[in-house]
Parts: C-alpha cells; structure tokens; sequence
C-alpha cells in the first residue's frame, strides 16, 4: 500500500483489520462480533486479505509461509514470526524456531476450545458497510490467488481514505472486476434515493400492543430491533451511484457471497453450508417429513409470475400472482399480500385508489423484491439471512445413499447481515424467483434458514412436525412462518397453558398481514386480534383447503370499531384464473337478513369475512358470488 499521508486513524484501520483476519481464520465467532459491536468498522477498514498484504507489504512472507510444512494460517502470525526470526538472527531474542511453533499450535488449539464453547444466545452480527468496489477477496481468499498476487507486478493502489467493502463472508470471483462498479437496485434520483432508503422499510416498525388475556399467556421471546428502527451508525455511509453492470456481472457480484463454496466465515450463531448434506437431509424432513422425499412437480414447477392481462382480463389485476396448481397456494397468497402492502401502502398518508393496481412491470417487480426482502429479513430476526437462488451445477456434493429430490442439488445460497444488502441481492436475483422454476421453495429455504432450522422446530408445538402437509398443502406453521417469522402452530395471540408441561404457541406480536380462516367459523381454531386486526387492511384467507388474498384500500378499517361504517373489500384468488376484478362492500354494523332460508348457500369467503365483522352485510356488487 502507498500512503500519501500516515496518521493515527490509518494505523487503527490497520491494525483492527489484521486483528479482524485473525479472528476470522481462526473461527472465533463470537470474539469477531463483539469487536465489531464495540469497534465497528469503517470506510477505512481492509477487508481484503490480499490487499492487506499489499498494506504491510510482506507478499513475499505470505508466500515463503506457503513453502513450510505447518504454515502459519493468519497474518499475524506470519508478521509476528518473521519479525521474531529476524531478531533471533540479530541475537536480540532467545525465541527458537521449535518453541514458536509450539506456541502458534498452543495458541491454536486455546482459541478453537474458546469459540466452541461459545454462548449460543444470538450476538449483534457484524454490519455490512455500503459495497464500494466488486474486487472484494476477503480474509478467506484462496492462497492460489495469493501466489498469483505475488507473481504479478503489483498494480493497484489504495487511496488516501482506504475506501474497500467491508463484506464480512468469503468472497468469490471469476476474473478480475476490480474496475466495476455495483448498481443501484433501482435508478433513481438523488432526492428520491434519499427518501425511498428509509421509506421501503418504516412500514415494519410499528410496536405491537401488549394485550395479554386471563386466559392467554405471553410467549418470553428476546425483543428483536429492526435496522429500521436505529439510528444510522456514524460509519454507515450512504449508496453511491455506481456503475451499470451486465446482468451477468450483477449475478457474479452477489455470488461472491455464495456459501456452497465458503464455510470459514461464520456471522451468526449458525452458519450454513451447502456442501453439508445433513443440512440438506435435515431441511427435507422439516419439509416434507421425511429424508426421502421428493418435492411435487406443483412446487417445482411454481414461480411468481404476474397476471398480463392480454386476454382481455381487467388491467387492475395485474397486481396479481398466477398460481398454476394447487399446493403452494399458502406461500403464494403470503407473498400476494406482501406485495400488495408495498403497492398500496409505500407512500404513507396518500390514500391508494382502484387505479394504482394497474401497475408497469418494472412497479410490480420492484414490489416483489421488497416484500421477498421483507419476508427473510423478518425472519431473521435482525441477524444473519440467507437467500436461496437456482444455481445449475453448484457445489453439492453428494455423499454415498443420498438420494436426490432434484431441487436441493441445484440451488446455492447467499448471505446478508444488512436488510437493504439482502434487498439488493433479491434484486439482483431475481430472476430465479420470477421466471424460474421452484420459486416458492426457494423462497421457503431462505426464510427457513433465515430463521434457523433449529428455530423453527422450537417453534411448533410438535418439534417433530413438518411444514407441508396433507396432499402438498401448506400448513399453519408455514403460512405463520411466511407471515410473522415464526413457525408457530396456532393462529390465537401469545399462548395458551393446557397443562403444566403443555404450551400451546400463537402469535407474538400484531402481524402486517392478517388473516382469516373458515376453520374458525366452523369452530375448529381461534384466530387471536394480531391477525385480525393486522397494521394493515390486508388478509390471507384459508377457506376450502385454500389460501386467497382479501384486501381495502381505507387504512383507518384496522383502526375504527367493528362500528364503522360501509367499506370495500378487493379479493384476489391466483388459482381461479380469475377473470373480473371482484370488489366486495362490507357493511359492519347493519344485521345480516333473516329473509335467508336455511337451504340457501352461503359463500364461504362470506363466514371467514364475518369471523372479523360478525354483523356485517357483504354485497357481491353484481360479481357472481363464489360458492
């Protein structure tokens, strides 16, 4: 590294980032994020282990260490060793050869009994600082390009300001694109860009009410804080305007993160890798139940793709997501839903309207990658996500009688520690999620793993349970899962106590997206006011082994009493190939006639709507009612 200028702040930056590679080769998970909670890093920190090399300028150490037979795996060991040696030469040091490798190995062996015992209550994980450059090897670079950095003159300068990413997991190239730029996700103005930083997010940062019933008892959970709801750390610069790449640069730049090829760099209390082919078994029988399954063509062949409308279809459905068979209706109507709050209700105080369902391509996707971007990153609880993406031929390695499901074997996974960097790899990815195959299932792995697989099992009642069910369909934990980032069995709110050893889990806290059932109108579940009463007036709606969207455009329907006065309510069913815009008027408070016979058949979307309004009239406004 050349520097014009040499300071005391250089030298920290320094100093923090060898002592950061340190921590990272050796694994001391748990060490690295509580220095970077009480040093965070900054623009100057050196995140690249090639470039550090360059900073102290000892290439020629890293790989004479290459040569030995036990070579030394940090750089500060290889600093501290070289300089002892040379005072052993100089007779300055009594230090030998075999007693400083007998402590390296001491040292090595006292910080892996350290990390292994290492608390497993999540920690504050590292905080990703704005990607500056795509040239981004970092402390776990391979030592082939460390000799292939030796062998070439060298040819690149650190500024004044040592401006390099701080990504925080292993970093993958193919080729050299230090010259690159990433993109924006979305192009837009200065102003604007400033206004949309917090405004994609502050929808999730209401509290929940604490209402606890006799009868009811609160689940003890530690209280997560969204990124969205800090304030901005001084280290935490804004997005540059970067330079445009090809779509297959993008993908390439995101993939450095791609753990299938990196289990060095835990974040979290639990990392995963792809080539881990228990995890792989593991997810499978969380899944499906059982190691040996497969996953059904209905969720292989599933994508979300949107309404076109070219059919002569109304122009206000194209908001909507086509379902093509029945099974992964659950994962699609959470989405639907999600997608919809980020149409409608983006632009706080400006009441939507009929009109704005009519949405651009480049609208709707954009909505997409929001609401997947918010599903994982709720689960993830403020930590670690992961996101899954179709990769052929990825690093799988399959061990001796495993048995493939023809999904698992081809998807790769990235990892996030920020919620706007994971937005901006669903958006660089996605693709996968809209014209690919299997996008519900990716979609589902990444909040699992989001989550933690271990995570989700404490969430359900029966720790042994699976998240499909019956004939491929998608059960409560799943939805809940989607919807709240909790796999919790029950729909009621906090939990209900049978029996001394007997808890029955519901919801924590107020959803975004609410949700109705049938099941409650028939007596069979409780639906607990965190669904019913969601922060915003949009619902799933399980009815007939089936989950559609249901959905105002007036906010204030989840503020007022069940007194209010007459409302519309928009449904969208995906599977239906629905061909009218169907739009409900509920009124709340004016009694259902009893000019009703008993034979006369009573919509079912009708009882699940009157689970929440009890009293209400709905009228169809001329739609054909469906039965």
């Amino acid at each position: 590294m050349i520097m014009e200028t040499l300071n005391n702040k250089n030298i920290e930056d320094l100093a923090s980032s060898v002592v950061r590679e340190f921590l990272s080769r050796k694994k001391c998970t748990g060490t690295l994020q509580l220095m970077d909670k009480e040093l965070p890093r900054t623009d100057g920190s050196v995140n690249n282990r090639l470039k550090l090399a360059q900073s102290f300028k000892i290439e020629s150490w890293m790989k004479s260490n290459k040569t030995k037979e036990d070579p030394l795996r940090t750089m500060l060991e290889i600093i501290i060793w070289n300089i002892l040696m040379k005072q052993s030469d100089s007779n300055k040091s009594g230090v030998t050869n075999n007693v400083f490798q007998l402590q390296h190995k001491s040292l090595d062996n006292s910080l892996n009994k350290q990390s292994a015992v290492k608390t497993q209550t999540p920690v504050e994980t590292v905080t990703l600082n704005e990607v500056t450059s795509v040239d981004i090897t970092d402390f776990e670079s391979s030592e082939a390009d460390m000799d292939d950095l030796v062998a070439k003159p060298r040819k690149m300068q650190m500024d004044q300001q040592f401006a390099f990413s701080s990504l925080s997991s292993r970093n993958i190239l193919d080729g050299d694109l230090s010259s690159q730029r990433i993109k924006q996700p979305y192009p837009v103005s200065s102003s604007a860009s400033k206004k949309k930083a917090t405004s994609v997010f502050e929808m999730l940062s209401a509290s929940p009410e604490k209402a606890i019933t006799a009868k009811q008892q609160e689940i003890p959970e530690p209280a997560s804080t969204f990124p969205w709801d800090m304030p901005k750390s001084k280290h935490t610069t804004k997005y540059k305007e970067k330079k445009k790449l090809s779509t297959e640069q993008n993908i390439q730049s995101l993939n450095v993160l791609d753990l299938s090829l990196c289990d060095n760099e835990p974040l979290n209390d639990t990392i995963y890798s792809w080539k881990d082919v228990e995890l792989v078994q593991e997810m499978r029988i969380l899944v499906l139940g059982s190691v040996k399954g497969s996953y059904p063509k209905e969720w292989l062949n599933q994508n979300f793709t949107f309404c076109e409308c070219t059919d002569g279809r109304p122009n206000t459905l194209r908001f909507g997501i086509v379902q093509q068979k029945g099974g992964p209706c659950g994962v699609l109507a959470a989405v639907q839903a999600t997608v919809v709050k980020h149409l409608l209700f983006a632009n706080n105080g400006i009441k939507p309207e009929v009109s704005d369902l009519n949405v651009t391509s480049i609208e709707r996707n954009k909505s997409l990658v929001e609401a997947i971007t918010e599903i994982i990153w709720r689960a993830s609880d403020n930590s670690t996500a992961y996101l899954a993406v179709a990769k052929m031929g990825c690093d799988f390695i399959a061990s001796a009688g495993y048995q493939p499901d023809n999904f698992s074997e081809n998807i790769t996974l990235l990892q996030f520690n920020t919620c706007e960097n994971l937005q901006r790899g669903v958006q660089e990815n996605i693709k996968c999620y809209l014209q690919g195959k299997g996008a519900c299932l990716l979609l589902l792995y990444s909040v699992i793993l989001s989550r933690g697989v271990q995570r989700v099992r404490s969430d359900m009642d029966e720790v042994n349970g699976k998240l499909m069910g019956a004939h491929n369909y998608c059960t409560q934990e799943m939805v809940n899962l989607l919807l709240t980032g909790r796999a919790t069995s029950n729909a009621f709110d906090h939990g209900i106590k049978l029996e001394e050893n007997t808890f029955l889990k519901g919801l924590h806290a107020r959803s975004d997206i609410g949700f109705l059932s049938l099941f409650e109108h028939y007596g069979s579940c409780q639906i607990g006011d965190y669904y019913k009463t969601p922060k915003y007036p949009i619902w799933v709606v399980c009815s007939e082994s089936h989950f559609t969207v249901l959905f105002s455009l007036d906010r204030s329907i989840v503020a007022n009493s069940k007194d209010s006065g007459p409302f519309d309510l928009i449904y969208y069913d995906g599977l239906a190939n629905q061909d009218e815009f169907i739009q409900l008027t509920v009124n709340p408070s004016f009694p259902v006639s009893n000019n009703c016979s008993s034979g006369d058949l009573v919509p079912p979307l009708e009882h699940c709507i009157r689970t929440k309004w009890p009293k209400a009239t709905i009228d169809w406004n001329d739609t054909d009612p469906i039965l």
